[in-house]
This record gives C-alpha cells, sequence and structure tokens, in this order.
C-alpha cells in the first residue's frame, strides 16, 4: 500500500499481508492524531465476547449555568450544620452545673458569648467564600467541557480514519458500528475477518510460497526493510504454529538479493556469508547492509547499478561483519557529526530556490541564473558572480585553469 496519494492509502480487501499493512498505517495515523485508545481493541476490553467502548471518566458539578445556584446552596447546606453544631453547644452549656454566684454566672455567659462568636465567624467566612467558590464551580464546568467535547473529537477522528482508508469490499462493511459511534468494536470486527482469512491452509502455503520467492527490490527499500516484510509475512505464520525461524528468515534474503537484477553485485559475497555461517541475526542483518553499500559504491563507480562481474571477497564480508560487530558509539560519533555540519533545516540552504531544509540536488524547482544562465543555482549562489562562494579546492583550480589560458594566449601573441 503505497502513500503517494489518497486512493493509493485506500485498503480494499486485499491480501492477509496488505491487511497487515493497512493495520500498521491505520494505527500509525491513529497514534499520530492521538486517537488510537477509540480505535485498538485490546484483550482487555472485551467483556463477555462485548467489545467496551472508550468511556469519558468525569462527571459535571452541575448543569451549565446553574454554578451560582448551586454553589450557595451547598453553603447554605453548611451555614445550617454551623448553626446547629452551635446550638447544640448552647444547650450543653446550659446543662452545665456552674453553682450559684456571680462568678459562675459570668463564667456561663462567657462560654455561651464563646459560642456566639465562633459561629458568627463561621457564618462569615462561609458567605465570603461564595463569590470564589462560584468562579471554582464555573471553572471546573469549563474544564469538564473542554475534556467531554475533546473526548468526542477523538473518536470521531478514530471513525474518520477508519473510512478514510477503508474501501467499499463487502468485508469492510463496518458501517453499522460506525454509525453507533462504536470505532473499536468496527476495528475488532474487521480484524477477527482477516484473522479468520490468516488462518486458512492455502493462506499459509501463499505467505510460504511469497517469502521464498520474494526479490531483493529498491523500490521496497534496503537490507532492514525488506527484513521487515518478511517478519511481517512471518507474523501470520506464527499466529497459525508455523513460524520460521531467523535462519529460515535470513535464508529468504540473501536468497532475494542473490535473485535481484543487481545478483551479480552480491553473489560471491553471500556465499562467503553463507561459509562464515554466522547465527545473530542481527550481525548478518549489519553485514548485508555493508554487502550492500559496498554494492553501491562500486555501482556508483561505474555509473551503473546493475554491472555484471562486480565481485567481492571473503576480506570484505569479514570487514562488513567486524563493521557490524563493533560499538554503535562509533557510528553515533558519525552521525553526530554530519549532522552538526548540516542541522535538519536551519544551516542547509538551497541553491536553486534559497530556501532552508533541503539541498540543491534534492529540488524540484527550475531556476536559471541570470548572470551566468546556467540552471543548477539561483543568482545569489552563483560563483562567477560571487567568487567568495566558490571552495577553496575549486579556486585553486580555476586558478590554475586561467594561469595555463594565460600562457597559452601569451604563446600564441609571441608566435605572431
Amino acid at each position: 500500500m503505497s502513500s503517494n496519494s489518497k486512493e493509493d492509502k485506500v485498503f480494499n480487501g486485499g491480501s492477509i499481508v496488505e491487511w497487515a499493512i493497512a493495520r500498521d498505517t491505520i494505527e500509525l495515523e491513529a497514534d499520530r492524531q492521538n486517537c488510537k485508545k477509540h480505535l485498538v481493541c485490546q484483550p482487555e476490553d472485551i467483556v463477555d465476547g462485548v467489545v467496551v467502548e472508550a468511556t469519558f471518566v468525569g462527571e459535571r458539578i452541575c448543569p451549565k449555568g446553574q454554578e451560582r445556584a448551586f454553589v450557595e446552596g451547598q453553603i447554605d447546606q453548611q451555614i445550617a450544620a454551623v448553626r446547629a453544631a452551635a446550638q447544640a453547644k448552647r444547650l450543653s452549656i446550659e446543662a452545665l452545673v456552674y453553682g450559684n454566684g456571680v462568678a459562675n454566672a459570668l463564667s456561663r455567659a462567657k462560654d455561651l458569648n464563646a459560642v456566639d462568636d465562633r459561629e458568627a465567624d463561621d457564618i462569615a467566612k462561609l458567605e465570603q467564600s461564595k463569590f470564589k467558590s462560584t468562579l471554582d464551580a464555573e471553572a471546573s464546568g469549563l474544564r469538564f467541557d473542554s475534556e467531554l467535547r475533546q473526548f468526542d473529537v477523538d473518536r470521531a477522528k478514530a471513525i474518520s480514519i477508519l473510512r478514510k482508508f477503508l474501501g467499499p469490499n463487502p468485508k469492510n462493511n463496518i458501517a453499522k458500528e460506525l454509525s453507533e459511534l462504536r470505532p473499536r468494536a468496527a476495528w475488532r470486527k474487521l480484524a477477527d475477518i482477516y484473522a479468520s482469512d490468516a488462518a486458512t491452509a492455502s493462506h499459509l502455503n501463499n505467505t510460504t510460497k511469497l517469502m521464498s520467492e520474494m526479490n531483493f527490490d529498491k523500490k521496497f527499500g534496503d537490507v532492514s526493510e525488506h527484513m521487515g516484510l518478511l517478519d511481517k509475512l512471518n507474523e501470520t505464520l506464527i499466529a497459525a504454529g508455523r513460524g520460521k525461524s531467523d535462519a529460515e528468515l535470513l535464508n529468504y534474503l540473501i536468497t532475494a538479493m542473490e535473485r535481484s537484477k543487481d545478483g551479480a553485485m552480491y553473489k560471491n559475497a553471500l556465499e562467503i556469508l553463507t561459509v562464515l555461517n554466522k547465527s545473530d541475526r542481527s550481525e548478518v542483518l549489519e553485514t548485508l547492509r555493508a554487502v550492500e553499500l559496498k554494492a553501491k559504491s562500486v555501482a556508483a563507480l561505474k555509473g551503473s547499478h546493475t554491472i555484471a562481474g562486480a565481485r567481492f571477497g571473503k576480506a570484505d564480508v569479514v570487514a562488513g561483519a567486524n563493521a557490524a560487530s563493533a560499538t554503535k558509539a562509533g557510528r553515533n560519533a558519525k552521525t553526530t557529526a554530519r549532522r552538526s555540519k548540516h542541522p535538519p533545516g536551519k544551516e542547509m540552504v538551497c541553491v536553486k530556490c534559497c530556501k532552508k531544509g533541503h539541498l540543491g540536488r534534492n529540488c524540484k524547482v527550475s531556476v536559471e541564473c541570470s548572470f551566468c544562465q546556467k540552471t543548477n543555482h539561483c543568482d545569489r549562489f552563483c560563483w562567477e558572480k560571487n567568487p567568495s562562494l566558490r571552495p577553496a579546492s575549486l579556486k585553486a583550480n580555476a586558478a590554475k585553469v586561467e594561469s595555463e589560458k594565460t600562457e597559452k594566449d601569451i604563446t600564441k601573441v609571441t608566435k605572431k
């Protein structure tokens, strides 16, 4: 499934492999739009055979627009509770035996006044808190409304993604689930349909045949991407208990490289690699990458990607294996050094369109320099117009050519 156009992205009920690719594409898109929880159905989301959709957790404290009345009602209840407690305290004081005399009467009055003062202070504080509590209730309601809207938006995104990527094939008929706003159930239905198909003997045989007959094609990418495709095909076989081992998968990859149109560049190296009998998958893949890079460099020097007879010795393969076994620190250091020269989107400036973020060789803009009439740069980057832009190495060559030209001119004049 290609990503060149919207039509190319639509999955219209193809093979199990195409479904696996479509599934990954859809999941990546859902992850990018932060709505994956509404789409992907995990085992714990199925209860008694029924898919449980993602639900919004939370509750509004009161209906919208009724925050003030809600807060006043809550505070009035608290004030009533304060008054009831104060009255109970007064009754308990009245029931105490203080004895006779002025001193006892004053003590009783003091205790009752303390209860009255405490009651008045508590009620005053509650009355003063009404305004702030109302604002807090309104803010809480707004947060709830915003989160609920986002929840609904995310669910709508999940439904939209499914509708966007699925064609009208009968197997993709999940309209009922989507109309009922049940994207997880729709996703589970799709997965079950294709999982059932994947278990058939004919599909398993076709998958094995596809793996064994795979070609190493540049349009599918490099060694890593071809290995990823084999792993994806192997997922179906693993689910059916017929999965291939790493050694078998690597053998399929090596055979595919030999079978490719550039097989002549790989043949000798791959034969030696087989003799080396490497058992570690990552080491073999790193060695294959080294073989591929070696082939590409040879092809570049010869000016062709299909050079019959370009062969590699054991030293080349062993060197690749040693490079693969080296620590990642060296590779990271090289990457850091390379990126420091051209940080993405900052120092890289296109000499054709003068925009940042890419190089001239990758630019599709047509341009012609008004100074020298060449079509590979704009006026700003013209070396003839701005000699200071010319690299030092080229300046020396240009000076040498100019000197030779001057000597020829002098010779011509002398002969005349």
